[in-house]
């Protein structure tokens, strides 16, 4: 590993507002983006660094991913975070793909559209295989699926989710650890699944998921990577019966926030291909990220009115909303503390094709990741954070009614009491501009 890696916080981040910053509840989305997964990895790492999470996650409650963000999330949600480091910043191409048809790329000067031409007339369907990518994450998860055992292990205090599509029937899917009938070996194939691009690399068969149980017994479906339809996995972290117990949710989008311009006059079929591919991709991701804003800009508007006009008055202004948002919000379940989001999203990284894994470009990624990590959770700190109170610090609020109206982040009062995490969480109130001690003297 590089002697550059930081392993201490820089001078602008105190031990006290690492300590302050640890009392909050967290969650994680990651999207996908292959080789520049090494940004998101680098943030993870420090968000450790800085002492904001510990090994064991214990202020975690989900981490989801897509495809290298699933990969990320499984590394995370273990407490590996050298490993994590070493993985993304020495990994190189032939670890993760190798062609199809091996001989025949490497006589046409490793070039692809032949590959594609034998692989149109001859199979197999995809043109790269991931016999690498698996070896890969048996080496880090254990081949006996060891690391899969723990990860279903932590299933009472740490959701662990991977976004895949059902090709079979069009949807995306979620699979946790927390599926009921979820196996060590299945949690692999689901990690595979949802890394496995279309056409470009081999997919995956699953059993059908329904009501939270794969259909052992039933036909096997064919899965492939999540980011088909949904780059940002935010809706598994806020529709969950663990999103009351979040305070923050850190969000982190590799698409960049505009579409890169190329010189290239698109006269290979592989650059068609792979251009379609990304600008696809962006669409997607632009989606997510409009949502993602839209549901922010929802949760401050109910905070705001909540706080200066009262539950009621809140009701009264959804109903004048358009039907859509009425739809979005009719699933809350009543919220008495709205979730803050970190966001993160890079601009260009370095890093030409997603499928490129070259350690030079990477390690500036992870690096980057790492750095911003400190800088967005300071400014964070400074700007919002040491003006909120967590969840773990805060008395239970009085009581109040719920809204019809309210976003999604907790259960219904009929519902029976979640397990309990282990680290102190309960439902509270959200006090802004007010210390524990304030809080307390207005109860």
């Amino acid at each position: 590993m590089s002697s550059s890696l930081p392993n201490t916080p820089g001078h602008s981040f105190s031990g006290e507002m690492a300590e302050r910053l640890s009392c909050f509840q967290y969650a994680f989305a990651f999207s996908g983006g292959g080789s520049a997964g090494a940004y998101t990895a680098g943030l993870a790492y420090g968000f450790h660094r800085l002492g904001v999470i510990d090994s064991r996650l214990s202020n975690v409650k989900a981490i989801h991913g897509v495809s290298t963000g699933a990969l990320v999330a499984s590394l995370m949600g273990l407490g590996r975070f050298e490993e994590l480091a070493e993985t993304y910043r020495n990994v190189r191409t032939p670890d993760i793909i190798a062609p199809s048809h091996h001989l025949l790329y490497e006589v046409s000067g490793r070039n692809i559209v032949p590959v594609l031409a034998a692989c149109i007339a001859f199979g197999p369907p995809y043109l790269y295989n991931t016999k690498p990518l698996r070896r890969v994450i048996d080496g880090l998860m254990g081949e006996d699926y060891a690391g899969f055992a723990q990860l279903l292990e932590l299933q009472e205090r740490l959701e662990i989710g991977y976004s895949a599509v059902n090709l079979n029937k069009g949807t995306t899917v979620t699979l946790t650890n927390r599926i009921e009938n979820m196996s060590p070996e299945l949690l692999r194939e689901s990690l595979l699944a949802s890394s496995n691009q279309p056409i470009l690399m081999d997919l995956v068969e699953l059993p059908e998921l329904r009501d939270n149980r794969f259909l052992l017994d039933g036909p096997k479906h064919v899965h492939c990577d999540g980011g088909l339809q949904e780059k940002l996995p935010l809706d598994p972290i806020m529709l969950a019966p663990h999103a009351e117990e979040i305070d923050v949710i850190v969000t982190v989008l590799l698409d960049p926030p505009v579409v890169a311009p190329m010189e290239s006059r698109f006269k290979s079929i592989m650059d068609q291909l792979m251009r379609t591919v990304d600008l696809l991709g962006f669409n997607v991701g632009a989606s997510d990220k409009s949502r993602a804003n839209f549901v922010e800009s929802l949760l401050r508007c109910q905070r705001k009115v909540e706080s200066e006009l009262g539950p009621e008055a809140w009701r009264k202004l959804c109903e004048e909303f358009p039907k859509p948002v009425r739809d979005f919000l009719s699933h809350g379940k009543g919220c008495d503390k709205p979730y803050e989001f970190i966001d993160f999203q890079p601009d260009d990284l370095g890093i030409r094709h997603s499928l490129e894994f070259i350690p030079e470009q990477m390690r500036e990624a992870f690096d980057r990741g790492n750095a911003d990590a400190e800088e967005k959770l300071r400014t964070w700190w400074l700007t919002r954070g040491q003006s909120l109170v967590p969840r773990t610090l805060a008395p239970r609020p009085t009581t109040r009614s719920a809204t019809p109206y309210s976003i999604t982040t907790s259960r219904p009062a009929t519902s029976p009491s979640p397990p309990a995490s282990g680290n102190g969480s309960s439902t509270t109130a959200r006090a802004e501009g007010l210390a524990p001690g304030d809080l307390a003297a207005n109860e």
